[in-house]
């Protein structure tokens, strides 16, 4: 139902140009910049990382702790990403090895992200580079299973399978690491 004006009320043509010529485009600019600031500093984060892929829920936290604008949601975020062709989205499954989605917070702050990683074209990782990233990835989980297994509970009814258990995950991590320059021969060939 269309409301008729009264006497008296007649278009304001100031107040519809105001509307029209100028306040409408500045939201759309002001959009547009907003979009082409943040991706831009993706850009910039992720080209000065040593990670090839960052996920975009650690990307999106980092934004919100450094711009004084409000920050799209992931969803918002990710259909930017997807129509900008510097950069390459690659899924990750949405469950982190069996944690509940209640732990999400708690897994975040130990720096494990659900969801896609954030990558740039520009930036494609060669073998030896991933090598050398999952050696000092195997490196860190040797040391931690090693402590892990230092400090391991001696007296009690799971001692037994508690070591037992660690040294099989210490044995699969320091077998994985000495696979590394094998895997990266054959990758090579």
């Amino acid at each position: 139902m269309v409301k008729k004006r009264g006497p008296g009320q007649r278009n304001n043509p100031r107040l519809s140009a105001l509307i029209c010529g100028y306040i409408v485009p500045e939201i759309v600019m002001a959009e547009e910049d907003q979009k082409n600031k943040i991706l831009d500093w993706m850009e910039e984060r992720i080209g000065g990382s040593d990670n090839f892929f960052i996920p975009l829920k650690k990307l999106r936290n980092e934004l919100e702790k450094g711009l004084s604008f409000p920050i799209p949601p992931v969803g918002k975020l990710l259909q930017w990403l997807e129509q900008d062709s510097r950069f390459d989205i690659f899924p990750m499954p949405e469950n982190l090895g069996g944690v509940p989605a209640g732990d999400e917070a708690e897994m975040e702050k130990m720096g494990f992200y659900r969801g896609p990683r954030i990558g740039l074209k520009s930036k494609k990782p060669t073998a030896e580079q991933i090598a050398e990233k999952l050696g000092r990835h195997a490196d860190k989980l040797i040391n931690s299973l090693t402590k892990a297994y230092a400090s391991r509970p001696r007296e009690g009814t799971d001692t037994g399978m508690i070591e037992d258990r660690l040294l099989e995950l210490l044995q699969k991590a320091q077998d994985f690491k000495n696979k590394l320059p094998s895997i990266i021969t054959e990758e090579k060939k």
